[in-house]
This record gives C-alpha cells, structure tokens and sequence, in this order.
C-alpha cells in the first residue's frame, strides 16, 4: 500500500509538471530567432535556479538575457539602465517592477517609493527603448501570498500593506495601453488560480516566503511570457480584444486593442483619454472569450460649457470674459470637429476649468500650460564630506520648462520634484503666445527646511520684445499659503497686483533669494475680476513744463545756445504712457528737469496737464528716476496740485522719493477731487528725471456736474435714425450702456449691431466695449 502510495505520489508530481509546462505542446516561436531579449527586472527576475528566464530560454530555444537584480526598485532599474540594458541593444525588453517599490515601512505605511516616481522611472524606461525601436512587454508582479506558511512581515516594514501593491499593479497596466506596450498580466493570472484552486496558488510560492515563485511558479511564468510571445510574434493562438471608448449616446471616441494568447487572463482599466473622464471602473477579461470591452466617458469640457454659459458675468472684467469667450468657442469648435484634438481639447478645459475656479472672485489665471524661460540648472546635491554643495546636479529640482505653469503649487512638504530650485537669483520669463492683458503676478515659494528661505524681493516687469522691459512698481504682497512653523516646510504666495491692466506678451518675474536658494513651484499670470479699470486720463493729454537745463558738453554750465540735456522730444514724452528702460538715463522715455536751471521763476520744476475736461479724480501718479541709476541721482518729492479753472490751484497731497536703492520709483497721492488741470510740483538736489504722469478718475464726485458750455455748437443731426452707442435708447451714453454692450458681447443680450458697433467693423467685439466705456469716461469721441 505505501509503494502505491510513493508511486501515485510521484505520478501526480510529473502530471502537475506537465500540465504547468508542456514543453512539446507549445511551437516555439521563429521572429524571435535572430533577435535579442532580455529580462528587466527585479527578483522576481532575477531569483531561481533555474530563473523563470532559464525555463524561458528552453521554450524559446535562445538565450534570453537576465537583467534582474534582486531588491531593486525602478530608481535602482535607472541608475544601471544604461550598462544592463541599452548597452545590450535589445529587440525585445520583458519588463517587470513593482514589488520592491510597493514596499511600505511600518506602523506608517509609507511605501519605499510612490506610484507617482514609478509612473516616471517606467514612462522613462518606456521611452527610451522605444526610441531605439525596441519592442516593450511590461509583466505586472505576482500578488504577495500571505496564506498560512508563506508570507509573514517583520516588524518594521511589509510586502504587504493593504492595497499598496495594486496600485502600482494599476500604474503598469495604465502604461501598456498608453505607450501601446504589450500587456503579460501575471497579477491576474495568479489571482485566477487563487480563485479556482487555492492549493494550486500556494504551489507557485516559495514556503515561508509568499513574494518568490517556487519552481513550479517560475515554470507558470514562463508559459505564460512563452505563449505570450507566441501569439504576438508568430500569431500562434493569437487573439485580440478591443477595447471601445463611447460618449453617452454610443458614439465611439477612441478604440483600442489588447493582443494575447488564448485563454490568458487580463485586467483592462479604462484608458486615460485627454479631455474626457469615466465613471467605469476595470473588467476581468479573458482572450478568445471576450472579444470586446466597452467604457463609456463624458467630455471633461461639456459641464464648464454649461458653466460659462450660465456665468455671473458681473464677477469679470471685460478683458476676463474676453479670454473665456475665446475659450468658450474654441473648445465648442473642438468638440463639434470628426477627429477630435484630444490633445487641444484637454487643453481648453484645463483653462477653462482654471478661469472659472480661481479664488471665486474672477480672476482669470491665463499662464497655465504657457511656455516660460528660466535661469540654467544649478543647484547641486549636498557633500557631506566637505559641508557643502556638489559637483553634481541634483535632477530632482532641475525645471524641465513644465512645472512652474502646470497648475499645482502650493505644495508641502517640499523635497518634492513639483518644485524648481537655484542656488542663486532667478528670472522666469513667461510668454504668453500673444499680447495679453493681465494685471495680477504670483509666484509660490517654500521655505523652512534646509536653510531654504522666501525670497527676498519680487520684481515684475513686461515687455513685447523681450529686450525692452517696463517695471511696475509695485510691492509685493507676501501671503502664507501653508505655515510650517519652525523646522518644517513652508508655501508662500507673492503677488504683485497692477494698478490698470497692462497689455503684453512677455512677463518676467524677477526674483532675488534670501541666502542661498530659491525654490519655487509655480508662477501665474493673471486678470483680476471684480474691479473696475482705472483710466488714465492725463493719457496723450496736453501740458507744459518747466525750462529744461541746457549745458555745455564740456563745461556743464548753463548755455542757452546748447540743447535741452534730457529734452522731451516733440512735447509728449510725459504723457505718452510709455516708461523707462531700467538704469538707461539714455532712454528717450526719461525728461531731465533740473534744480540749478538759472530761469526758474520758483523753487521748484512743474508739469501741468490739461485733462480737457473736469474729472473726479481719485489717484496721481509720477514716475521717476531714483538712485539706483547712479551718478548722484535721487528721487524727487512731488507735491500735485489741482484746479478747475486753471486759476485757482489746491494742493491736494505730497509723495516723497524713498531712494531705497532702485531704479525708479513711483511717486504716488490718492485725492477724491474734482479738476480738470493737474500739476506736479518737483522738488530735488540737483536732477530730477520723469518719465511719465498720470492721472486717475472718472465720475465727478458729489454728483457735481461741470459748467455747461454757454454756447454750445448746433447738433448737426437733431433726429438721427440710430445714437451709436446708446444702447438703452435713453439718447445719451451712460454706465447702463457699456454694461448691456459688455453682456451683448459675451452673447447674453441681443444689441442692434448699428447701435453697438463703435469701431465700425460690424460686429460687436472687445474693442467697442472698451471704446463706449472710454466715451463713457469722457476720454474717447464716438464718431
């Protein structure tokens, strides 16, 4: 009885065998002859005597290559990729990690790696074979067999955390569909046999082990990789399922299409497809059963539409709605289009999302996505030994041109490669494809950790050319997004707001850093709603001046016969809203007053406009020179006066230069006045440089209203058909007007094109929005 025993015993061994690899079962395949594979991976890899690749090599009938190094996670994969794998010039890589960097330390639970730098290291190795022309087969790792006998963690870290593995396990198959990588789904086959004979499972692990396959487990790999092969390369029991994407009403988006041997087991999860999103979650499916697999998706972009459409309009400024409404129709032309942009479409609702949710407020973040210049990587790895920086780049915080516009910021802790760091000053330049109002500047900086600080000033400037830059000058404002506290990661908003929108192409953040460092994560752009523009109204605007000193190039001193030193060339230097060019007393933009002119009649240079017409105003502004340009320049102080008649002249406040050692200041006075004739009054030791004087306004205040005209011209049409302009039909342009014309131009109000259409171009655009607000301010005639 026991020989019977001891015999059917062994019987069962050689049938399991048999049935596990049935080596004269399955035709090797002939593609395969004359190319070279190879094995990339981990232990699952590596281990085994022999390895799953040996019993591989056997089915194959040629030497398939072992890369597998036992313990390695996709970082340790990187670091020999090069020498253990593109060295080789494989054709065909097998490609299997995850188990390793799904690991997680104890009581908490954080894996060794992150799905996220998996995600990167695997796109990377992807990549970079393909661009050889290497085939890639990606094999998701076997499940950790925890069942009695196998596998038990030690006290301080697991193989098996709840869910850990599946999500990199997901990552894989996500990648297989995304670079059209064949897919050996090893995870699922496992889990098939655990499902329909548990015994059986426990056979393909290592006892007290429960992550390595035993002998029979690797003979299981092998048969699968084999057939795998099989149906791909030779279309031996070859079977396909395709994969159907469809939007709600059936109609098919995208189509895919898995390849495999007959009868293997695979997870398929909805593919990542730009633009539109699915509720559906990932099918078991079997080759040469299910021929087919259908998810359906909704466009991302059709819920903001509908949000735009029902937008609070009163929230923006017209330069905002102008940008959505772009958006609005672009991405309505997208979506009606037979082949669809995935790509462009993801693209709109990406802006559309951000214009719509910032803050609540309406502002409009318009950089996302855009390009940007920045300083060369330089921010080395630290050197124990010397106590200080390295030679070699750190690569974690080198900017790959992505980052500081892609919409994430904020983010702590940050030893993190959402950030961009420089060990040393550093000037992002952001171009935003065309000329673009814009009015808001932010950038997101960490600090606390690492003798990391927040920078120590932010400067904005703007320019259509990237040659010539305009400052605004205006502080920043430092705001905490996240406070670590002491010895702990930081976020810190600094944002730099525009006293009136300013139309360019290229924004540059100039940022100097406090210490050693600058990290920062991200750079915005943007359009403030909720406020109403302010208008210039000494813009092209008459005015006179004081005598400018002229000198004697050799002497210095005072000669009428010589030319104006600074002069203001044709008179309209100073209100042509064009500033200087730092440190450049060159600059055709600068006029030089100065104190020791010997034909002053006062004690002071004087700039007096004539607005054409009385005004509320409410701020004047003087821009000037101060004494970071050098050569003993300081800034002046001002004092504005105001007047109605041009007479009578009130003071109505006084700005003093700081001199705090930048290039130009402005001097500034905020009033609540009725006038018509502004006049700054400058006071300096020595040279005074000006480039430009503003004033801001519009309303009267105290519903005072100017002295009418005594005599009026005759209205030269008493019974036009149509007032241009005058929306309401009230037969003059007020508020009521512009805001029906701003809601006609967004769509939502139905305006008579002969009435709206203030340029003459026959439609209603941006323009004649922002030309009917001018006539409103008084600034702009209709004709």
């Amino acid at each position: 009885m026991k020989k019977s025993i001891r015999l059917l015993s062994v019987l069962l061994a050689a049938v399991m065998i048999t049935a596990v690899i049935p080596f004269g079962a399955m035709a090797t395949t002939t593609a395969l002859k004359n190319k070279t594979v190879l094995a990339f991976g981990d232990s699952l890899t590596a281990l085994g005597n022999p390895t799953y690749v040996g019993y591989l090599s056997d089915l194959l009938g040629i030497n398939v290559i072992n890369a597998g190094v036992g313990g390695n996670m996709t970082a340790h994969g990187k670091a020999r990729f090069q020498a253990d794998v593109l060295d080789k010039n494989p054709d065909v890589v097998l490609m299997c990690f995850g188990m390793n960097d799904q690991a997680c330390s104890l009581p908490s639970g954080y894996c060794w790696s992150s799905p996220e730098v998996y995600r990167a290291d695997m796109t990377y190795f992807i990549t970079e074979l393909q661009k050889t022309g290497c085939d890639v087969i990606l094999i998701t790792p076997n499940p950790v067999c925890d069942e009695t006998g196998y596998y038990v963690a030690p006290e301080d870290y697991t193989y098996n955390y709840p869910g850990s593995l599946d999500k990199f396990v997901k990552v894989m198959r996500e990648l297989a569909l995304e670079f059209d990588c064949t897919l050996i789904d090893m995870h699922q086959e496992f889990m098939t046999v655990k499902a329909s004979n548990i015994a059986t499972y426990k056979s393909y692990y290592a006892p007290n082990d429960g992550i390595h396959q035993s002998q029979l487990g690797r003979q299981f790999w092998a048969e699968k990789v084999n057939a795998h092969l099989n149906a791909v390369y030779d279309n031996v029991n070859k079977k396909t399922i395709t994969v159907n994407c469809v939007d709600k009403n059936n109609n098919v988006i995208k189509t895919y299409s898995y390849v495999g041997a007959n009868g293997a087991n695979v997870v398929i999860a909805p593919p990542a497809i730009p633009a539109f999103s699915t509720d559906s979650t990932a099918v078991s499916a079997k080759y040469g059963t299910d021929s087919t697999v259908t998810f359906t998706f909704e466009a991302k972009i059709t819920p903001l539409l509908e949000a735009v459409e029902n937008i609070d309009e009163s929230k923006y400024s017209a330069t905002a709605l102008s940008l959505i409404r772009k958006e609005y129709n672009t991405a309505k032309s997208l979506l009606a289009a037979e082949n669809i942009d995935f790509e462009a479409l993801e693209k709109c609702a990406q802006v559309l999302e951000y214009y719509l949710s910032v803050n609540g407020d309406g502002t409009l973040v318009i950089s996302l996505g855009k390009s940007y210049t920045r300083p060369e990587p330089n921010y080395y790895k630290w050197d124990s030994a010397t106590g200080g920086p390295s030679t070699e780049l750190n690569e974690m915080y080198s900017d790959d041109f992505i980052r500081l516009t892609d919409g994430k910021k904020g983010i702590v802790p940050a030893n993190t490669s959402a950030y961009s760091a420089w060990q040393s000053n550093a000037d992002i330049v952001v171009d935003l494809g065309e000329e673009t109002a814009s009015n808001v500047y932010r950038a997101y900086f960490a600090s606390g950790m690492w003798g990391v600080a927040a920078p120590a000033d932010m400067k904005i400037a703007y320019s259509n050319d990237k040659t010539n830059w305009t400052y605004i000058e205006k502080a920043f404002v430092k705001t905490d997004v996240v406070s670590g506290g002491a010895d702990a990661w930081s976020s810190t908003e600094y944002s730099v707001t525009a006293d009136s929108e300013i139309t360019a192409r290229y924004i540059k953040f100039e940022i100097t850093k406090t210490g050693s460092f600058v990290w920062m994560d991200e750079v915005e752009v943007a359009v403030k709603g909720n406020v109403e523009e302010k208008f210039n109204l000494a813009y092209n605007k008459t005015y006179e001046k004081s005598p400018l000193f002229r000198q004697s190039n050799i002497t210095w001193d005072w000669d009428e016969t010589f030319p104006e030193a600074y002069p203001d060339e044709g008179g309209i230097t100073l209100t042509d809203g064009k500033t200087n060019s730092i440190n450049d007393l060159g600059d055709g933009a600068w006029v030089g007053f100065n104190s020791k002119t010997p034909i002053l009649e006062t004690n002071y240079n004087y700039i007096r406009v004539d607005l054409g017409d009385v005004y509320g105003l409410t701020q004047l502004d003087l821009h000037v020179g101060s004494n970071g340009l050098g050569y003993g320049i300081t800034a002046p102080n001002v004092e504005f006066f105001v007047s109605e008649d041009g007479e009578t002249y009130t003071s109505v406040g006084t700005a003093n230069g700081a001199n705090g050692g930048a290039y130009t200041e402005l001097l500034s006075v905020e009033c609540e006045v009725n006038a018509r004739y502004v006049e700054a009054r400058i006071t300096s030791i020595g040279w005074a440089f000006v480039s430009e004087i503003y004033a801001y306004g519009g309303d009267l205040f105290d519903d005072k209203e100017p002295t009418p005209d005594p005599d009026p011209d005759p209205d030269p049409d008493p019974d036009p058909v149509v007032m241009k302009g005058d929306i309401n039909g009230n037969e003059e342009i007020d508020a009521v007007d512009y805001a029906m014309l701003k809601r006609a131009y967004y769509g939502i109000y139905s305006v008579d094109v002969k009435v709206g259409d203030i340029n003459g171009n026959e439609e209603i655009d941006s323009v004649d929005y922002s030309m009917l607000k001018r006539a409103y301010y008084g600034i702009y005639q209709i004709q």
